[in-house]
């Protein structure tokens, strides 16, 4: 993803794990998890007071495709837009589960909307405007 040491980064919808912290850890990179869901509301306001504006690069992996609702899912996209900073990259991965478009509870507090990566892109660019495909992730930059 060409993620550059001594930069910030916020995983959003990161999950309860460090995964991505302690990886791009090792590439030098600050990262931070904020996830609503899955993290104690003082630890989310924790990373967003650290971050602020001032994040370099945003992820959500694996995040828009189990919002059920679109408004919702513009909202975690305005949150990724929020913590960067002008120039800032944001990153998305998409699970496109059976590619139907048609959305299902998976497990009693789960759901997948099986849209391709490509279906997702229109929405992604009502925030990242220049947001483009690129090996199957979204890429985009905060303008």
């Amino acid at each position: 993803m060409g993620w550059t040491p001594k930069t910030t980064h916020i995983d959003i919808g990161g999950g309860k794990y460090d995964n991505a912290v302690k990886f791009l850890g090792k590439l030098g990179v600050k990262a931070h998890v904020y996830d609503p869901f899955n993290r104690p509301e003082e630890h989310n306001q924790r990373v967003m007071k650290e971050v602020g504006k001032g994040a370099d690069s945003a992820s959500l992996f694996n995040v828009l495709n189990v919002i059920k609702e679109p408004e919702y899912r513009q909202e975690a996209l305005q949150t990724a837009h929020r913590t960067l900073k002008p120039g800032g990259k944001i990153f998305i991965s998409i699970y496109e589960g059976d590619r139907t478009g048609q959305g299902k509870q998976t497990k009693k507090d789960s759901w997948q909307n099986n849209m391709t990566t490509q279906a997702h892109l229109p929405e992604v660019r009502k925030v990242f405007p220049n947001a483009r495909i690129e090996h199957g992730i979204i890429h985009g930059t905060k303008e």
